[in-house]
């Protein structure tokens, strides 16, 4: 570059002079990116003075690879500085374009392109700083004679107490969008596990997109291209239906019974089989109540109206069942769902429970609410795991991951059951929503058309088959229960009387 002076190599006074000229760049990402470089340079020095103390030798080496890693994210943070402001230039002399140029648009296509490229790099490694953070200020507390804090006693008996474990970095990509509620259970799930291993496992979280498209997922974590990805199973139906029981069902199987069925009727067994086809491990990271229901331009009260209109449906079965239905059902991904209704495209449309369409706005272009879901009484979300990474980890980091997929299973299922009842109040008492319900015969003719779609195939896929047999057989365990507790078990409407 002739038209800019760069960074690298000057002083922090006529950096922040340059920062404070009228000249474009350096911009705000170049201070981010100092402000990162400085905050790997304290844990830095955290890590090599708490590693030069006698009465932390049994922490030497893992302190000295954390030092290390910071070395390593500061010099990388302090060449995005440069990287920023030369990715800036061009797209401000592309703005600078006659508007009237042919080439104009692409050109700035193009500069816009490579002006995110630092700033994405920046966001990664000052994440991976704020992650090595907590790993440092525990290496040493879990040592000391005083002020040792709970988590950090926590974090060293998950760990084993072993100063030796190696540190350990994962990527985890998602099938979830950066603003979906899901992915913020993916975000939750990576923070237990550091915390259940005193800082020495990272798993950094990329959203859909970042590493790979949500149909690729898949097969990256397949294959070990990334070492695991949070994912909602349906997705995978195209590759058999059986992972679609694992992710919903089309009846009233609970968010509640899909936790105790997991846990505790060989449910998990089901998702280990299935994974483990495709080199994978599985671990659900949160079971969820019943979708919303169909959020459509016009009111649903019968088969009769979801036969006259366009609906996105998730999901095979749920698509064999509507055809049986005669409904017609139209594929729109989850990102494109508030458009596609904004502009007739469909009529109706699915995603998730009330707070994770309220991550979407849909009830901004949907007015009305047919509930309940009947193609979704409740769901899973979890993590995949390429089984060759898997196996490479210390045992001590396996008993952390499981561990913090439990806890945030658990954990995610009384916070998604609340989230949910606050949105849907938001959403009727503030946001003008009209619910409506289908007939009783027409839920009846659906249910049973549910139950025959799973029947048949049952008769196709041994997978498929195998999977419904679990299930069932924990209904068959759950029912004289459930006859017992009836809907006060279970919950009623106290308002109907």
């Amino acid at each position: 570059m002739t038209d800019q002076t760069l960074t690298t190599g000057r002083s922090l006074s006529e950096f922040t002079a340059q920062l404070a000229s009228a000249q474009p760049a350096p911009g705000g990402g170049g201070a981010a990116a100092l402000a990162g470089a400085l905050a790997a340079s304290l844990a830095a020095m955290a890590a090599n003075v708490t590693a030069a103390n006698p009465r932390y030798a049994d922490r030497h080496d893992a302190l000295a690879t954390l030092a290390a890693s910071c070395d390593a994210q500061r010099t990388t943070l302090l060449a995005l500085i440069d990287a920023d402001a030369a990715g800036f230039l061009p797209l401000q002399r592309a703005y600078a374009i006659p508007k009237d140029d042919p080439t104009r648009a692409a050109r700035l296509a193009d500069a816009a392109h490579t002006a995110c490229l630092a700033p994405l790099a920046m966001l990664e490694h000052c994440e991976q700083v704020a992650l090595l953070l907590p790993a440092v200020l525990l290496s040493g507390c879990a040592s000391a004679d005083s002020g040792i804090m709970d988590t950090a006693n926590l974090n060293a008996t998950a760990a084993g107490g072993d100063s030796s474990l190696p540190v350990v970095t994962w990527k985890m990509g998602s099938v979830w969008g950066a603003g979906n509620v899901h992915f913020t259970v993916d975000q939750r799930f990576a923070e237990l596990v550091s915390q259940l291993t005193d800082g020495r496992f990272i798993i950094t979280n990329y959203s859909e997109g970042e590493l790979c498209s949500a149909s690729q997922l898949f097969d990256f974590v397949s294959q070990g291209t990334v070492e695991c990805g949070g994912d909602w199973g349906g997705y995978w139906s195209g590759k058999d239906t059986a992972f679609e029981l694992l992710s919903t069902i089309m009846d009233d199987f609970t968010a509640l019974d899909y936790y105790t069925w997991i846990y505790e009727a060989g449910g998990l067994d089901c998702y280990k089989e299935m994974y483990g086809q495709y080199n994978m491990n599985y671990f659900p990271l949160v079971t969820n109540p019943s979708e919303s229901g169909i959020r459509s331009v016009k009111p649903i009260t019968s088969i009769a109206d979801m036969q006259k209109m366009k609906i996105r449906l998730g999901g095979v079965m749920a698509g064999k069942a509507a055809q049986k239905l005669g409904i017609n059902i139209t594929t729109v991904a989850a990102s494109e769902l508030y458009e596609s209704l904004q502009r007739g495209v469909i009529d109706g449309g699915e995603f998730s429970g009330p707070k994770a369409d309220d991550s979407l706005k849909l009830q901004e272009v949907a007015k009305y609410w047919c509930a309940p879901a009947w193609y979704q009484s409740a769901g899973v979300n979890g993590v995949m795991v390429n089984m060759d990474a898997w196996n490479k980890l210390p045992e001590e980091y396996q008993t952390a991951f499981e561990t913090a997929a439990r806890l945030c299973c658990g954990e995610q299922l009384s916070r998604y059951i609340y989230n949910d009842m606050t949105v849907t109040n938001k959403m009727i008492d503030e946001e003008g929503i009209t619910v409506t319900h289908l007939n009783d015969e027409d839920w009846q003719k659906i249910r049973e058309t549910c139950l025959q779609t799973y029947a048949e195939e049952c008769e196709i896929n041994p997978n498929f088959k195998m999977v419904y047999d679990s299930m069932q057989a924990y209904r068959e365990t759950a029912n004289n229960y459930r006859d017992w507790t009836g809907d006060y078990g279970f919950g009623f409407n106290r308002t109907e009387g």
